[in-house]
C-alpha cells in the first residue's frame, strides 16, 4: 500500500508515521465493534456497497465432537442481502496469522453452517440489539433501509445461505503477510459460492490521533468474473432453489391478496410456534411444514399455486404421530379429500380452493401438535 500523507496548513505534504498494532483487541475488535464500516462495503461491491447487520461478537461456535461451545469467530455479521459474513481479526505480526487462521475460519463457517439455525440468530441478534437499546426488529429494518422489511424471510434467506455455502470470509488484520495474501486469492478463485476476503487496516500517527485506512485484498475484477460465470453455469444445470421469500413472492403473484394472506398467516402461525420449513427443487415451489415431534418429513406441503398436499402417511410411529394422523385424516375427510385405505400410503391432494375452507381447521391442528 502507499504511504499516507497530510497536507499541513502550508500547503506541505508531509508523510505519516505508520503506527504498530500493540493489541488485537483494542486495536482491531474494539475498533471494528464501534465502526463497522472499516470492513469496506463500497470496495466489496462497488455497484451496491455492503451494509453490516452485527449478529454477534464472539459468536459461539459448537464442536461436533464434543457437542459444546468450543470456539467462537470474532464478529459475525450479515449484509443486506442476508450474506453470513465471518470475520476473524489477527495482528500482522501473530505468526497464527498465516496459515493457521485460514484453517481455523474455514472450521467455524463449515460448523456455524451445520448448527446454527433460525432460533439460534434471532437470540444472537436479540442479545446485541438489546444491549445497544434496539430491537432484533428495528436492527434489520435499519440495515435493509426498510421500515417495513419481512424480518422472518430475512433472516431465513440468512439461514438458507449458510446451509447452501453461500458466505463471506473475512480476515481482518492491521498488516498481512505475503503468504496469506496468497492463500486468500488462490481460495477466492477456486471457491464459487464463498467469498474469501482480506482486509488490511492499517493504522498511521498524526499526534495523539490514530488513522484507519482499510483497503481490500482479494476480490479483484477477475474474481468477480470468475465466481459470476461459475453461478450462472450452476443455476443452468441444477434446479430451482426455493426458499421461504422467493415461495411466498411466486405465491402472492399466483393466488392474488386475500388467497395470500390467508395462506401466509397460517406459514407464519407455524414457524411461530416451532414448526421446520422444508423447501423443494423444481420449476413448482413447495413449502413443507415439518413438527419434529410427529415426523423429520414434511406433514403438510403448500405449493406455490395455492394447493396443499396432507402427508398422512408420514405420521407414524410415535403416540404423537398417531394423534396427528387421526387429526389429518379428520381434515381430509371434511374436505371430501380420497384417502387410501392404507394409510401409510395416503397422501391426498386439496385444490386451492377447497384448502381455503378448511385453512383455519389446519391453523387450529397445527397449534394443537406444537404446544
Amino acid at each position: 500500500m502507499a504511504d499516507i500523507f497530510r497536507v499541513d496548513e502550508n500547503g506541505y505534504p508531509r508523510k505519516l508515521e505508520k503506527a504498530p498494532c500493540l493489541s488485537e483487541e483494542r486495536e482491531l475488535q474494539q475498533a471494528l465493534e464501534r465502526n463497522h464500516d472499516l470492513l469496506p462495503g463500497d470496495q466489496i461491491n462497488p455497484q451496491s456497497p455492503r451494509r453490516w447487520l452485527l449478529v454477534q461478537r464472539e459468536m459461539p461456535v459448537p464442536d461436533p465432537g464434543a457437542g459444546g461451545d468450543r470456539w467462537s469467530i470474532d464478529f459475525f455479521f450479515l449484509d443486506q442481502d442476508a450474506t453470513p459474513t465471518f470475520v476473524e481479526c489477527k495482528r500482522g505480526t501473530d505468526t497464527r496469522a498465516r496459515r493457521e487462521i485460514v484453517a481455523q475460519v474455514l472450521e467455524y463457517a463449515a460448523n456455524g453452517a451445520f448448527y446454527w439455525d433460525k432460533s439460534f440468530l434471532m437470540e444472537s441478534l436479540r442479545k446485541t440489539s438489546m444491549a445497544h437499546g434496539s430491537s432484533p426488529e428495528k436492527y434489520i429494518c435499519k440495515v435493509l433501509q426498510d421500515d417495513d422489511a419481512d424480518c422472518e424471510a430475512f433472516i431465513d434467506n440468512a439461514v438458507y445461505k449458510l446451509r447452501e455455502g453461500n458466505v463471506r470470509l473475512v480476515f481482518f488484520l492491521n498488516e498481512a503477510p505475503a503468504e496469506l495474501k496468497s492463500i486468500v486469492d488462490f481460495l477466492n478463485r477456486q471457491m464459487e459460492r464463498t467469498e474469501v476476503l482480506l482486509v488490511e487496516a492499517k493504522q498511521y500517527r498524526h499526534g495523539e490521533t490514530k488513522i484507519v485506512v482499510p483497503m481490500l485484498f482479494g476480490y479483484t475484477e477477475e474474481a468477480r468474473r470468475i465466481k459470476k460465470e461459475n453461478t450462472l453455469q450452476r443455476q443452468t444445470k441444477e434446479k430451482r432453489i426455493w426458499t421461504k421469500p422467493l415461495f411466498l413472492d411466486t405465491l402472492r403473484d399466483n393466488v392474488g391478496e386475500d388467497a395470500f394472506s390467508r395462506i401466509r398467516t397460517l406459514v407464519e402461525a407455524a414457524g411461530s410456534a416451532g414448526a421446520v420449513f422444508k423447501y423443494g427443487r423444481g420449476d413448482t415451489g413447495s413449502l413443507g411444514i415439518v413438527v419434529p415431534s410427529v415426523s423429520h418429513n414434511p406433514i403438510i406441503l403448500l405449493w406455490t399455486d395455492g394447493n396443499a398436499q396432507f402427508q398422512i402417511g408420514f405420521a407414524r410411529g410415535t403416540k404423537q404421530a398417531e394423534k396427528a394422523r387421526e387429526g389429518l385424516v379428520d381434515i381430509a375427510r371434511s374436505m371430501n379429500l380420497h384417502l387410501q385405505d392404507d394409510l401409510d400410503k395416503a397422501f391426498p391432494f386439496a385444490k386451492k380452493d377447497v384448502f381455503l375452507t378448511r385453512i383455519d381447521a389446519v391453523r387450529s391442528f397445527l397449534d394443537f401438535l406444537l404446544r
